[in-house]
């Protein structure tokens, strides 16, 4: 079996603890931002999340129940400081310029691999099998954070039966994406916790798998089934969140989405067996569009 990689980047160095002087700007902490031209769709400012397992939106800044405060998810170009001015919710102020007192996390992608799918037999069902694996390192200057990950799914699949039928057995391809659940999804978190970290402990190198399986279908209908054919896009957000968890702060992405997926086509030979008659698989990539926070409408649960 093997392994399409792709590399991403290389590992950087752990970046060196910063001397702050004064308060610091912690990304997904909520702040006092005096000005009043935040709209709606300010890129890296929001009135909060509302997170979980049936749904996932991010509330507009203009949304903001309290005036001038708002959560900040991404550094951007858009919040310099001729347009605004930082403090704490508590009315404290932040020195400027404030990208000088900014406490940030590090997190990089240096390898992803989406395995070569095969057929297995799992308590005597045949099931159709992939896995997508990350190795990442990451640090934090951050006090103490938790570090987690989400996937959003796009995914078809449907049957071909024997009489000459098609049998629809999943089709989200042109809704929303829906959240991503493995078997035992009522016991998920959003997103799913991988580690915590803190400041001066060494940078973390750790990997997480992602396994994806369609069950094989002998019958549909009451008909043998001869072909099934799955397509399934899925994005991946790596976040995090400072510790301990409050109404003073939310997940925020660490990385641009990734981009993977694949295309499978299995038949049913003569002798009953299942097999492999066509593959295609889209290798995990970091996007270049930037922080992107995610939303979604459902959930997908794993086979």
């Amino acid at each position: 079996m093997s392994d399409r990689i792709v590399y991403l980047k290389p590992p950087e160095r752990n970046p060196s603890v910063k001397s702050v002087t004064g308060p610091a700007i912690v990304v997904g902490r909520q702040y006092r931002l005096d000005n009043d031209d935040v709209c709606e769709d300010m890129h890296g400012l929001c009135a909060g999340l509302d997170y979980n397992l049936h749904h996932g939106h991010v509330l507009p800044a203009s949304t903001a129940t309290q005036r001038h405060q708002y959560y900040l998810w991404d550094i951007d170009e858009e919040l310099d400081t001729d347009k605004f001015s930082f403090s704490t919710t508590e009315g404290e102020a932040i020195a400027l310029p404030p990208m000088a007192n900014v406490l940030t996390s590090h997190f990089v992608i240096s390898h992803c691999t989406l395995r070569e799918p095969q057929i297995i037999d799992h308590e005597s069902t045949p099931q159709l099998t992939a896995t997508a694996g990350f190795e990442f390192v990451f640090s934090t200057q951050l006090p103490a954070v938790r570090l987690g990950m989400l996937s959003l799914v796009e995914s078809q699949c449907f049957a071909q039966l024997k009489n000459g039928e098609r049998h629809i057995l999943r089709d989200n391809d042109n809704e929303q994406p829906r959240l991503y659940l493995p078997a035992a999804g009522n016991q998920y978190a959003v997103p799913c916790p991988i580690l915590d970290a803190e400041s001066g402990m060494a940078p973390s190198q750790d990997q997480l798998e992602i396994r994806l399986a369609w069950s094989l279908p002998q019958h549909l209908d009451g008909q043998e089934t001869e072909t099934l054919t799955v397509q399934e896009q899925y994005t991946s957000f790596f976040m995090q969140r400072e510790l301990p968890f409050s109404q003073d702060n939310i997940w925020t992405p660490v990385c641009a989405p990734i981009s993977w997926g694949w295309s499978m086509r299995v038949a049913k030979r003569s002798d009953g067996d299942w097999c492999i008659v066509r593959q295609k698989l889209l290798t995990p990539a970091v996007g270049h569009n930037g922080l992107v926070m995610p939303e979604w409408e459902g959930n997908i649960a794993g086979h």
